[in-house]
């Protein structure tokens, strides 16, 4: 997928978040916020509604949202290609 964004225009990490410069300080992300986030609001849902129903539904909704971003047509539309060796 990096074969089609031009050299200036890349990150050169596998996630931003991941690998900083050192020089860069570091800013609040929202992925900072989601481990404590999940913990406050899982264990109520699971009082409430169970355990089974939250990790069913839990698991559900990552799937989910792991195969949305497939449906943009960006995606979609990316060159195929064999990888290098």
């Amino acid at each position: 997928m990096e074969r089609g964004v031009p050299g200036d225009r890349r990150d050169g990490g596998a996630d931003a978040g991941d690998q900083r410069r050192r020089d860069q300080p570091r800013h609040g992300e929202s992925g900072d916020l989601a481990i404590p986030l999940g913990l406050l609001t899982i264990g109520p849902l699971s009082q409430s509604f169970g355990p089974y129903a939250v990790i069913t539904v839990s698991g559900l909704l990552f799937i989910v949202i792991a195969v949305l971003p497939l449906a943009a047509p960006a995606v979609r539309e990316l060159p195929h290609t064999a990888p290098e060796r």
